[in-house]
């Protein structure tokens, strides 16, 4: 019975696996149209897997976050490889500042909202950002300096200057989603100080203990647990539809047997 139990755990691990893979190629093929091919669908789950052993997060509670923010970062412009960075750029940092679940899906919701928008606007910068991510207004700030640094539209400011030039240019819907490719840069440079410590700490050590669960919830769906698992649902599924008939016996035995009851 307990084998029983812990491949059927497995199988249900395989297919959220799956599903999650399914859906980052889903959305790579949105993003390239008639250029996508399935090959560069599997590399963009292989690059988040990849990613997830490296920093030390757990792929499969991630993968939304992951295709959201490639959803919306591809939509407006950005190529994947672009979308990735920025992906990583916020993971590294997320790790270094030992964020939960609950705190990191806020971050990379926000982040996602920023690119659908298309723009930043406070309500994500100063109401989800900043709220899960230490700093992460001035970090923002730097980010936007940056670009125009970037663009030949100034730049150079810091510290309270920098934060309220990027205040008033939200204000006039100024800073548009491509702060984000800046920002993804600036937190990866903030994190990588503490980062190898980060990345070989218990919490980290945890989610890539849980990444080998999937990866081998994967290699026992191809050894057979899923052709064996939708072998014993097809037989039991057969035998329920030529129940009918003792299930209308049993029913109709127990209706008459109760009558009686009326008679005490």
């Amino acid at each position: 019975i307990g084998g029983g139990y812990g491949l059927g755990a497995l199988n249900r691990r395989n297919q959220e696996v799956v599903s999650a893979q399914l859906q980052s190629q889903a959305v790579v093929q949105q993003a390239l149209g008639d250029n996508y091919t399935p090959e560069q669908g599997q590399a963009s789950f292989q690059y988040l897997r990849s990613e997830a052993n490296r920093i030390g997060f757990n792929y499969l509670d991630s993968s939304a976050d992951y295709n959201k923010l490639i959803s919306g970062l591809t939509g407006s412009g950005f190529n994947v490889q672009d979308s990735q960075k920025v992906f990583s750029g916020f993971a590294e940092l997320a790790r270094v500042n030992k964020l939960d679940k609950t705190t990191q899906n806020r971050l990379f919701r926000a982040l996602s909202q920023v690119a659908g928008k298309g723009k930043l606007q406070a309500e994500e910068l100063t109401g989800q950002i900043s709220e899960a991510l230490p700093g992460g207004t001035a970090l923002f700030a730097r980010a936007y300096q940056a670009q125009l640094q970037a663009q030949g539209k100034g730049g150079g400011l810091t510290g309270q200057a920098a934060i309220a030039k990027l205040q008033a240019d939200m204000k006039k819907g100024l800073v548009s989603s491509e702060i984000l490719r800046y920002a993804g840069l600036d937190a990866s440079a903030q994190a990588q100080s503490a980062l190898p410590a980060a990345q070989t700490a218990s919490q980290a050590e945890q989610q890539r203990y849980q990444n080998a669960v999937s990866d081998l919830a994967v290699v026992a769906s191809n050894a057979g647990v899923e052709e064996g698992f939708a072998r014993i649902f097809r037989t039991l599924n057969a035998g329920l539809s030529e129940s009918n008939g003792l299930v209308e016996s049993l029913a109709s035995g127990f209706n008459e047997a109760t009558k009686f009851a009326d008679d005490l």
